[in-house]
């Protein structure tokens, strides 16, 4: 956090796209003027990662075919140790190609 005492915090949950990437952004924190008077902000981007039991309650499949969808080409995946992690945001960006791939 800014070492400004006037910074103030604002929740704020969306999603947004830097370079091709999806982000959440969780906080917006407004820092007030810098030297030039300008209002100045950082936004604070996340990555939400999901586990296999959240990406089936996401998507409403079983285990099994998550477990085919991991498999498969091009699936948005990561492992990390033994066990797979799904970014929410580039899942959602392969489901809408694959809806678009179907039309």
């Amino acid at each position: 956090m800014s070492k400004n005492s006037n910074a103030i915090k604002l929740p704020i949950v969306r999603e947004c796209d830097v370079g091709g990437t999806k982000y959440i952004i969780r906080e917006i924190i407004k820092e007030g003027p810098d030297s030039d008077n300008n209002l100045t902000c950082k936004v604070v981007l996340t990555m939400n990662f999901l586990n296999i039991n959240e990406l089936c309650q996401l998507l409403q499949i079983s285990k099994p075919t998550a477990y085919n969808l991991i498999h498969s080409q091009g699936f948005p995946k990561v492992k990390i140790g033994r066990a797979w992690r799904f970014d929410e945001g580039e899942v959602s960006r392969w489901i809408k190609e694959k809806m678009i791939e179907n039309y």
